[in-house]
């Protein structure tokens, strides 16, 4: 509760996504990765520094031609098909790669990005992929934020257009 109350202050102040990774990061103390939907990095957070093992939290993020044709292929196909956040093994063909969760980010049945966590130890709490869950449902309501200001936007914008044409 305490995490998920975290992370809402965090919706509730208006924060955004930077805050959500970074808090998701600390409390965990795990190395966080938010990405587009095409793989690109957003928004990277790892634990303060000072870990016994801080080159550890050091994760990569992964191409879109890893998951799409590469070793996560599959992966992929079972995260979108189902829309649900998949654990991703160390794969041998891959250097540099750890453990991971990856949870697609959804909005209104679409993948918007992804958040992805870095498990450094042997598997997750049930209380710590509660918070996961939670975390990426704060991130759709942010998406979703800023689909409807972009779509308000163009709305403005139209209406002038039309209104400067029309006279």
């Amino acid at each position: 509760m305490q995490i998920q109350n975290a992370l809402t202050e965090q919706v509730v102040q208006g924060q955004g996504l930077k805050e959500v990774v970074n808090t998701l990061s600390n409390v965990l103390q795990l190395t966080v990765l938010l990405e587009d939907r095409f793989f690109q990095p957003l928004y990277f957070a790892k634990p303060l520094a000072g870990s016994e093992h801080d080159e550890d939290f050091i994760m990569p993020s992964l191409s879109q031609e890893f998951w799409l044709n590469g070793p996560g292929r599959t992966y992929y196909r079972e995260m979108t098909h189902k829309k649900k956040s998949i654990k991703l093994p160390v794969l041998k063909d891959v250097p540099s790669q750890y453990p991971r969760l990856v949870a697609p980010i959804v909005v209104e049945e679409e993948i918007f990005g992804y958040l992805t966590v870095g498990c450094i130890r042997d598997g997750l709490e049930s209380f710590e992929i509660a918070a996961i869950t939670h975390a990426t449902t704060i991130c759709s309501v942010e998406f979703l934020k800023q689909l409807i200001a972009l779509k308000a936007e163009n709305s403005v914008k139209g209406d002038l257009i039309r209104d400067l044409l029309s006279g």
